[in-house]
């Protein structure tokens, strides 16, 4: 299975070739189709000896491809279209067959470096402070979730600066110029920290609860008669 053997380099020949036809080609819009309608032409794709890879690829290329809409094309308007460059979809590739996870420094050096550059060359285009990062997301839903916890967080931390989260930056004290919250130190805690003495304490319901007799009768727990 993780071998390259003759059968695998076959496969990747045909691949290859799908690939780069579809990449060279003008994208179909095709569309979708019922379940009944698609189980009628590949019936049950997941057997007990597999389909094998090239069976496989005939299955996608001729049925499964042809029933979603292609979100390259020009007509692709209801949902986010997908636009990447013929450099991008090609090293889409290369990235698939490197194996590579991005998603901390240690696995990922190489790979973060990059996404991080491409990160500073956005921030400079929309003229964001020296301050300012991120992180690329799947698609607009993952980001637009991501706007909303920061709201959240921020809107927060107007009304409660007390915890303020670590990408605030406080307010100017008088006579002292604003300071970035990302060196969370000890000068935010004295200066935007409102005194302990305005903390309310938890509120604890001290006052005995009235049981009725038939609730004490039916427990016969420590201070309550048995029944």
């Amino acid at each position: 299975m993780h071998e390259f053997t003759e059968e695998v380099e076959n496969l990747a020949g045909e691949i290859l070739a799908y690939s780069l036809e579809r990449l060279k080609s003008d994208p179909p819009l095709d569309g979708p189709r019922t379940e009944a309608d698609l189980f009628r032409e590949v019936g049950n794709t997941i057997t007990a000896r597999g389909l094998g890879g090239s069976d496989a690829l005939k299955v996608f290329t001729d049925v499964l491809a042809k029933a979603c809409i292609s979100t390259d094309h020009p007509r692709y308007l209801a949902f986010i279209p997908s636009a990447p460059s013929e450099f991008a979809n090609l090293f889409d590739l290369v990235v698939g067959a490197s194996a590579l996870y991005g998603g901390s420094w240690q696995e990922g050096a190489g790979a973060v470096f990059a996404e991080n550059q491409a990160l500073q060359w956005l921030i400079d285009l929309a003229g964001l402070p020296e301050t300012a990062g991120g992180v690329f997301v799947q698609g607009g839903t993952i980001g637009n979730l991501s706007a909303l916890v920061v709201a959240r967080a921020t809107t927060r931390a107007d009304k409660f600066p007390i915890v303020p989260p670590c990408t605030k930056t406080p307010p100017a004290v008088s006579g002292n110029p604003a300071k970035s919250i990302s060196h969370c130190n000890a000068w935010f805690s004295a200066n935007t920290a409102p005194a302990p003495s305005c903390h309310e304490p938890p509120y604890k319901a001290l006052a005995p609860t009235t049981k009725s007799n038939k609730f004490a009768n039916s427990l016969g727990a420590d201070g309550i008669n048995a029944k």
